[in-house]
């Protein structure tokens, strides 16, 4: 994985010119996040898990940006908005449900002690601070990056728009890459058939 120091240096080397460490760290932040949301990644799709204590909430150890599944064994939680998980621990009826905020998990009805609590969904991604930290984006992957951060710089300029807009241009290429191979990595492996049968 490529850490915060070896981004900022690449990012100084794309848009040639001195910037600080901060200034660096802020556009490589806002570029990732902006990435990170741009579609499902494959590589932000995490698997938490945590053990029931007999209360209703469980905290999760990292806050998800999206849940995919709640599950106790083979057991589903369904989602549920705070009110209807409200109104159906009040009332003792309903179905399994959760709700989550930040990394809090709420689940109904109340699981008893010492289950193992699934939770599959999207990460946020990491916000870079110290030099060795590491984003999520896998490293193949760090050229998007630095063309958005750089991009980002030149916008900042009132000199640079025709800069930042070749930057943008590469950015969108290798993003057209880039979704492309992840919507391959993500298309279902269908059985293959032959012509005229029906198995």
């Amino acid at each position: 994985m490529t850490a915060l120091s070896a981004l900022q240096a690449t990012l100084r080397r794309r848009v040639g010119r001195a910037m600080t460490d901060d200034a660096a760290t802020d556009l490589l932040n806002e570029a990732l996040v902006h990435i990170s949301l741009e579609q499902n990644w494959p590589w932000m799709h995490t698997t938490q898990s945590a053990t029931t204590d007999g209360t209703a909430s469980i905290t999760l150890a990292t806050a998800v940006r999206s849940v995919e599944s709640v599950t106790i064994g083979n057991d589903p939680y369904y989602p549920m908005s705070v009110g209807d998980l409200d109104s159906a621990a009040a009332s003792g009826f309903g179905r399994r449900g959760y709700t989550i905020r930040d990394r809090t998990l709420t689940l109904y009805p109340t699981p008893g002690s010492g289950k193992t609590v699934t939770v599959r969904g999207l990460a946020f991604e990491t916000v870079l601070s110290g030099a060795s930290d590491e984003p999520l984006l896998p490293d193949q992957y760090v050229p998007i990056l630095v063309e958005l951060a750089a991009a980002l710089w030149h916008e900042q300029d009132p000199q640079g728009n025709a800069n930042a807009a070749v930057h943008e241009v590469r950015y969108q290429r290798l993003m057209t890459k880039l979704r492309r191979v992840a919507t391959m990595d993500a298309r279902p492996v269908l059985p293959s058939t032959r012509a005229g049968s029906l198995v």
